[in-house]
């Protein structure tokens, strides 16, 4: 009884192989686990706002599993450059890690490289790695602005990574009220390792800013461009204007605001001359041809375009050295001179040219200089032209070296001071006939015969005798043997602004010649300023004899007063004289003076003539002359002001004071706004004074929204309201941009009235209608929300009652399992439910560019498809079988966990058809691939099978339709109902639907 049988040793030997079995299927369980669990996931991002890379890391791959251990070192290459991270997950199965801007801007992989479509390979120190492909591109705008050699304009980074050197960055320039978007290249500064972007000459005309200068402000257009820089536009390029002296006396202005034929009114101001011409542009210079311009070492530069101010008495200096001399005759003897400027011999051949300045301005002559003695000596000139008493500027040019710049004393000259005797010749002389000698006798004879008639009178009424001396011609006794034409007076002049009633300082000389009379016994003579003796022996006060008055001489010859704040004097013979006001060469009054017998001083107040300023008043869109319209002057000096009405032809001349510098002037046409227009006096006189009435304009910046959304492309029409704004301008319209906005410039001011009211098929629209005023010199902005409102048709209301039957009848089988059908039905209602997201939603139709009422058609045939899809995929002989085997299963009801959108759909549509049926093929591509693997993972997938090979049919059958909207609609239905493929593995209770069938 105590033996075993054989049966049952048999038996104990299997049960202990199966116990071996099983143990050692525990202990390997824990390990297969543990190697599901090392293999990492996780998702990699990039945002371009704040420049920071993301990874998040999961190592769980079971469903329960989690990760307790020592802290994990985590490898992230970026394009082949390596970051290494360490945290401690504690008990965590998901952690982070961030890669900040300053990292990712160090990396040789991102430096001046293309960082869209990067790698980055994330390897876990235990549990091997995953791949992901990011765009990782950031730039940050900042520092400051200038222009580059070229011309173009350079901006500053604060801070990049991720652009190709010389790869281009979306920006948006703002010039005043406008915004344009334009294309800016990214370079680096190979020595500094500096990046910056640059903007090209071309952009930079197209945005107006070299026809009018002024602030630009640049920040990015695109998500991973942030910043901005804000330059002054006229300053940079004022800092940057230079001067150049060329070999032909002429001077070339060099600047970056200079664009190449645009014309340009140059106006030069020199120490003693102004330049204005009108001059055609060359490469960023123009030229200016004048021998002034070319002798100063600094000029002021304004300059003008199309009345738009380019540069506003901008300081440019020429390259000089400058040393101080002393001159007699035509030499000129310096106190030092500087190297390099003559040859080792002395001879100083390279001297190309000398000017000097002179009265009227400056004068070119040649001379050598001896670089041993420190000498120059004019070889065309006998001495020195002066423009000054004391001393003289002079510009020394070489050939390739710096421009000398000198100030000389002058030195006394005797030979070349002396007076100058009058001509004996026959130029002016007195021709005396005999006719007129009998009758100078018989005069002198009768007055002979008068005076003995009163003396014996006297002698013989009086009371005791009389000795008199008679005077003769003169307040005092004249000298025996000398004529009593040859007497002089000390005459002091004045130079006043009679307009004003002040005195002229500006004016610095007054040439003085006698009146040309034939004949005259009064004839003249003047002493000028160098102390020698005149003609009759009498020692002048301060001067030469300019002309002897009955000896038959020359009486029209000139001399000059050197005048010191408007005052000078001069010793002149008595007789008429005419004093002419000199400045800077120019006449600027003129007057006739006689010089009386008997005085020994002279007092003369001499008045410069006013500038003579003509305005024309225009208005009206053709400008037409305003006649009647009072015209008011104001000038900044005296507190001289005038007021007159324009003549038919819109004209208004003003006598205004030569003292003056500027004026300004003030047109009032009521009820028209005023013209206003300031000017230098000197330009005004020389071009006149437009003034149009009402030329005051402002800007006007509309926006077309329709909900919290900008509507783009809709045409807004502009009507003028008030009085001013019709005398300007007519009804118009102009039309929105991509953004919503349209900014209108130039606009004259006044009231105008506002609309926007589109008309969309199938949409009904209320008009937004807005009043505002537009000032002189401002921006207005104006919103127009424009309502709008859709409502689907009776025909499309019925139409959607019949596709969710459909959807719904998908599940409405008896005795077979429903739970898949059922799922797919979620997706199709989702996508359904987008035709009611259109109805309360249209402005989102619209925005995209198509039809609400079509967008409703397009999305019910994509359902529709959708339904003979899921329909036919589940009628399946195998899906029927399996569905049956599941009819006892426990009832399951589980929804699609992704969302159809209308946001996603509208954004397909923007991408249009083509990239939507590649987006389609794609997502077929990679959900095959995910059923290839599960094959042998679960018993049954043939749910998920037929379907995807059904949603395949139906984006062959998109190669048939032209109709953009219906294609994006069908290809949006199939890459829905795909992604319910993939989730059918991700349900439990589907998946048990899937292990119950067996075949």
């Amino acid at each position: 009884m105590g033996q075993d049988t054989p049966g049952r040793g048999t038996a104990t030997i299997a049960v202990l192989a199966c116990l071996v079995v099983v143990v050692s299927g525990l202990a390997v369980a824990p390990g297969a686990v543990g190697a599901q669990q090392q293999q990492p996931d996780g998702d990699v991002a990039f945002d371009g706002d704040n420049g920071e890379l993301t990874v998040a890391v999961d190592r769980r791959n079971a469903a329960n599993g989690s990760f307790t251990g020592s802290p994990e070192d985590v490898t992230i290459d970026i394009g082949g450059a390596t970051v290494q991270k360490r945290t401690d997950p504690g008990n965590a199965s998901t952690y982070n890690y961030m890669v900040g801007p300053d990292e990712l801007a160090g990396l040789d992989s991102l430096d001046g490289q293309d960082g869209a479509g990067t790698t980055v390979t994330v390897t876990h120190s235990e549990a091997g790695s995953f791949n992901e492909t990011v765009d990782i591109q950031h730039v940050v705008l900042g520092g400051d602005g200038t222009f580059t050699g070229d011309g173009a304009f350079r901006f500053g980074i604060v801070q990049s990574f991720g652009i190709a050197t010389d790869g281009s960055v979306a920006v948006r320039v703002e010039v005043g009220s406008e915004e344009q978007d334009v294309s800016a290249a990214y370079r680096q500064d190979g020595a500094t390792n500096e990046s910056y972007l640059v903007v090209d000459r071309a952009t930079l005309s197209d945005l107006g800013v070299l026809e009018r200068p002024q602030e630009v402000t640049i920040f990015g257009q695109e998500q991973f461009v942030g910043g901005s820089v804000s330059v002054d536009v006229a300053s940079k390029g004022a800092a940057l204007t230079t001067g150049e002296r060329l070999s032909d006396d002429t001077v070339r202005f060099e600047s970056p605001l200079f664009e190449a034929g645009g014309t340009y009114e140059i106006d030069v101001a020199t120490g003693g001359a102004q330049y204005l011409q009108t001059i055609e542009a060359g490469d960023r210079a123009v030229e200016v041809d004048s021998a002034a311009v070319a002798a100063e070492s600094s000029v002021s530069l304004t300059v003008e375009r199309n009345e738009n101010t380019i540069l506003n008495g901008q300081t440019v200096e020429f390259e000089t050295r400058t040393v101080n001399g002393t001159v007699d005759g035509a030499t000129i003897t310096f106190d030092s001179l500087p190297g390099g400027i003559s040859g080792a011999d002395g001879s100083g051949a390279n001297v190309s040219a000398v000017w000097v300045e002179t009265q009227g301005g400056v004068e070119r002559y040649e001379a050598g200089l001896n670089a041993t003695t420190g000498t120059l000596t004019l070889s065309n000139a006998e001495s020195l032209p002066r423009a000054d008493t004391n001393e003289a500027d002079i510009l020394v040019q070489f050939e390739g070296a710096t421009p000398l710049h000198a100030t000389v004393s002058l030195q006394s000259d005797s030979d070349g001071a002396a007076a100058e005797q009058p001509s004996n010749g026959d130029e002016t002389g007195l021709a005396i006939d005999f006719t007129t000698i009998l009758f100078a006798v018989a005069v002198v004879l009768l007055f002979v015969v008068g005076v003995v008639v009163v003396f014996l009178l006297l002698d013989r009424f009086g009371s005791g005798t009389t000795n008199l001396s008679i005077p003769f011609g003169s307040s005092k006794s004249t000298p025996v043997g000398e004529s009593p034409g040859s007497e002089t007076a000390e005459v002091s002049v004045e130079v006043v602004d009679e307009t004003i009633g002040t005195t002229y300082p500006h004016a610095n000389e007054v040439v003085v010649r006698p009146e040309n009379r034939s004949g005259s016994a009064q004839a003249a003579g003047a002493v000028g300023s160098s102390g020698r003796s005149g003609p009759t022996g009498h020692p002048g006060s301060a001067g030469r004899t300019a002309a002897a008055g009955l000896d038959g001489v020359n009486t029209t010859r000139a001399d000059s007063i050197d005048l010191t704040a408007g005052e000078g004097e001069i010793e002149l013979e008595y007789g008429t004289w005419i004093f002419e006001i000199k400045r800077r060469g120019e006449t600027i009054g003129q007057r006739k003076h006689e010089v009386g017998y008997g005085f020994e001083s002279d007092h003369i107040g001499l008045s410069v003539d006013p500038h003579a300023v003509e305005a024309v008043v225009t208005g009206g869109p053709d400008r037409e002359p305003l006649s009647g319209t009072v015209v008011e002057a104001t000038a900044d000096a005296g507190r001289w002001t005038q007021q007159k009405p324009t003549d038919p032809e819109g004209r208004v001349r003003f006598e205004v004071p030569r003292s003056a510098s500027t004026v300004s002037f003030t047109a009032t046409h009521e009820p028209l706004p005023p013209a206003e227009s300031e000017r230098r006096v000197e330009k005004a006189a020389e071009q006149g004074v437009s003034l149009r009435i009402a030329d005051g304009s402002g800007s006007m910046r509309v926006e077309t929204t329709v909900g919290d959304r900008a509507w783009p492309n809709v045409e807004v029409g502009i009507t003028p309201i008030s009085a001013d704004a019709k005398a300007y301008t007519e009804e118009g319209t102009v039309t929105t941009t991509s953004n919503g906005h349209q900014t209108i410039e130039g606009l004259p001011t006044g009231e105008y009235e506002v609309t926007a009211h589109p008309q969309v098929e199938s949409v009904e629209t209320t008009a937004a209608v807005e009043r505002v005023t537009v000032e002189d010199g401002g921006t207005v902005g104006v919103e127009l929300p424009v309502g709008i409102s859709y409502t689907m048709s009776t025909a499309q209301r019925d139409r959607v009652g019949e596709l969710e039957d459909r959807i719904e009848g998908l599940a409405a089988a008896s005795n077979r399992d429903v739970a898949i059908p059922r799922y797919y039905g979620t997706v199709l209602t989702s996508v359904l439910e987008l035709a009611a997201g259109v109805e309360s939603a249209p402005e989102r139709a619209v925005e995209t560019g198509i039809s609400p009422d079509a967008t409703v058609d397009a999305l019910l045939d994509a359902t529709e498809a959708g339904i003979r899809a899921v329909d036919g995929a589940m009628s399946e002989r195998r899906n029927v079988k399996l569905f049956d085997a599941c009819e006892a299963l426990p009832a399951a009801t589980v929804e699609w966990t992704g969302t159809a959108t209308l946001e996603e759909f509208l954004g397909g549509v923007a991408d249009g058809g083509d990239h939507e049926r590649r987006a389609l093929r794609d997502r077929l591509r990679a959900v095959d691939e995910t059923l290839d693997g599960k094959w042998g993972e679960v018993n049954e997938i043939a749910p998920a099978r037929k379907l995807h090979d059904r949603v395949g049919d139906l984006a062959r059958e998109t190669r048939d339709i032209d109709d953009e909207l219906t294609l994006v609609a069908r290809t949006y239905v199939g890459v829905c109902l795909l992604d319910a493929v993939e989730g059918v593995f991700d349900h439990d209770s589907l998946v048990d639907r899937l292990n119950s069938g067996s075949y």
